[in-house]
């Protein structure tokens, strides 16, 4: 078995095709189905966890939100509570914001603004409350 942070390779995928579950709508579809986020040797590209379908749909969601949406001058991440100023005292995001939109994969619903890092924690936490629980019971019980 083989593992990635956006992908996992089972034995019983390759039987049946080298098909994958797309987060959003559920459908389970061939690979090429899927947008490479990351591209490695071989056959081990990272794919984005949701189908080309559903990645243009929430592309378009997003599109229209940020245009009635702006986002707010000296913005803090409502997880975090980082600035655009954080990040460039720490010598990060000097070219571009570090904020993106972030939207629920499953019913395409925007939630708002939300910093790159704190948005790729949820997305490796796969969006699951339960998870990220867990993530905070470990690092409370150290």
């Amino acid at each position: 078995m083989q593992y990635d942070l956006f992908y996992t390779v089972q034995d019983d995928e390759k039987e049946e095709g080298n098909l994958k579950t797309c987060v959003s709508c559920g459908g389970r579809k061939q690979l090429k189905h899927f947008r490479v986020l990351v591209r490695r040797q071989g056959e081990r590209h990272t794919l984005s966890s949701t189908c080309i379908t559903c990645d243009d749909k929430a592309s378009v969601i997003k599109l229209v939100w940020k245009k009635h949406n702006r986002l707010p001058e000296n913005y803090a991440c409502p997880i975090c509570n980082m600035t655009h100023k954080d990040y460039l005292d720490m010598g990060k995001y000097k070219t571009q914001s570090p904020f993106s939109i972030d939207h629920c994969q499953k019913n395409m619903k925007v939630r708002g603004w939300i910093c790159n890092p704190c948005n790729s924690a949820m997305g490796l936490a796969k969006h699951d409350t339960n998870i990220l629980r867990k993530m905070v019971r470990y690092l409370d019980a150290y």
